[in-house]
């Protein structure tokens, strides 16, 4: 079987209670469409999970692509013996600023950093590096396009993926009012915008509309649940979101 889901953001207890759920093994695939790090409890160890389970397999988000741009200064520079000044450019400020304080990337900055093991540093840094912007699947007579979003204004129809910018597929946010391909046998699924902020009915269920299939249901957020979707069956599994004892 094959499934997708998306937007886990550190929320290792949904994840590993969703797998369980779906009674996911050897012979299932699953596709996660981005940003598993960053905002809840458990990023690295969720994506030290993911680096080591063969048949899950991780596309690029918005959040990882941010955390690959830091986490990459910091083990190069130090490695080269910069100073703290030559390390902290304004450039760099920039960068951390936007990931660490307007996107939640203070839980995954402070558990990468308490790894305290420079390789496995390392192999996190190369593995988000290595993680592709997009994949397609053909179930039956359906084209899948999965990819952490999918921005209309430098869409067309006839131009091929390869072709999109990182924006396009890792920022921008999905017109759900277009159907991109006026084609019901390709569907494009994505996650990146919470369903419950564009459902009509404010739930934290998996959107079809138009051809698009929204599958972040905000796992991190109180209210949210995780949300997966079989490909093969089209079935839909929830967990909702687990809460945490607030820290001291």
């Amino acid at each position: 079987m094959i499934y997708v889901t998306s937007d886990l953001h550190g929320s290792f207890k949904e994840f590993k209670e969703l797998l369980k759920l779906i009674n996911f093994n050897d012979d299932d695939y699953m596709y996660i469409l981005g940003d598993v790090i960053d905002r809840g409890d458990e990023p690295i160890e969720l994506i030290r999970y993911i680096m080591n389970s063969p048949n899950i397999e991780l596309l690029m988000g918005n959040h990882e692509y941010m955390a690959m741009i830091i986490l990459k200064l910091l083990i190069r520079e130090i490695d080269n013996d910069k100073t703290v000044d030559e390390v902290l450019t304004p450039d760099f400020y920039e960068n951390y600023n936007i990931w660490v304080n307007y996107n939640g990337g203070i839980t995954t900055l402070k558990q990468f950093i308490d790894l305290d093991n420079r390789e496995l540093q390392k192999d996190i840094v190369d593995f988000l590096g290595s993680l592709p912007l997009y994949e397609t699947l053909e179930i039956d007579d359906h084209l899948y396009i999965l990819s952490h979003t999918f921005g209309y204004n430098n869409f067309n129809k006839d131009k091929d993926l390869d072709e999109y910018f990182i924006d396009d597929l890792l920022m921008d946010r999905v017109s759900y009012d277009k159907n991109y391909y006026n084609n019901d046998h390709i569907h494009i699924i994505t996650g990146h915008t919470p369903t419950p902020l564009i459902r009509e009915d404010g739930k934290p269920k998996i959107l079809h509309i138009n051809n698009h299939i929204d599958i972040d249901c905000g796992a991190c957020f109180e209210g949210g649940a995780l949300g997966c979707l079989k490909l093969d069956t089209m079935e839909e599994y929830y967990i909702k979101h687990i809460e945490r004892q607030k820290r001291p």
